[in-house]
């Protein structure tokens, strides 16, 4: 077990879902357990989203074409060997599932990681460009919503202010899809890139 996210609540940055702990995970490699070929690295730690029935923090991870994802605590545990399917799991009050079988989540993205993706893209962005964004600015990523089922997203700058107060620039991850609109999802074949 990682933590038990009931027991401790790791720090995050302000105003972020992102955990300002590594907890050694950083940089820690996982084979895809449906796509062996497809290697994945964690690339951050992210607090646990509360409306959701399975709890834990969040690991966003990166394949080596380019495609992020997110894997929960209890099946992130199972992909890096600390957990063993049908082993219980203390904080979870359930056994590990194993890969593919009914329960298992493994790699995916649901809106609350989509939404800490595209914030991560801007806080990027944002570091290399202070101030207020300007309008000409424009992302693409790619992510891996589910098994078999990649996109590439391109994301357009709407505009970097506040709708309430027409001030800049807008920071606030609340208000992330005032700035930011999807024009384009292009659905790609992993094997085929």
């Amino acid at each position: 077990m990682l933590i038990n996210p009931s027991t401790h609540r790791l720090p995050v940055v302000e105003g972020t879902r992102i955990i300002s702990l590594d907890l050694g995970l950083i940089g820690a490699e996982i084979v895809d357990p449906v796509t062996p070929a497809r290697e994945w690295v964690v690339q951050g730690l992210y607090a646990p989203i509360p409306q959701r029935r399975l709890g834990g923090l969040r690991a966003k991870v990166r394949d080596q074409k380019g495609f992020t994802g997110f894997c929960n605590q209890r099946d992130l545990e199972v992909l890096l060997g600390l957990a063993q399917p049908d082993n219980w799991c203390e904080w979870a009050a359930h056994k590990y599932p194993a890969p593919g079988v009914e329960g298992w989540y493994g790699i995916c993205m649901d809106s609350a990681d989509l939404e800490d993706d595209l914030y991560d893209e801007e806080l990027f962005l944002r570091a290399q460009n202070p101030g207020v964004l300007s309008g000409d600015l424009d992302i693409i990523r790619r992510i891996h919503i589910e098994q078999d089922r990649d996109a590439e997203d391109y994301w357009v700058l709407f505009r970097d202010i506040n709708p309430e107060t027409g001030l800049g620039p807008d920071v606030r991850q609340g208000t992330l899809y005032q700035r930011w609109n999807c024009v384009q999802r292009d659905w790609l074949p992993w094997t085929r890139i």
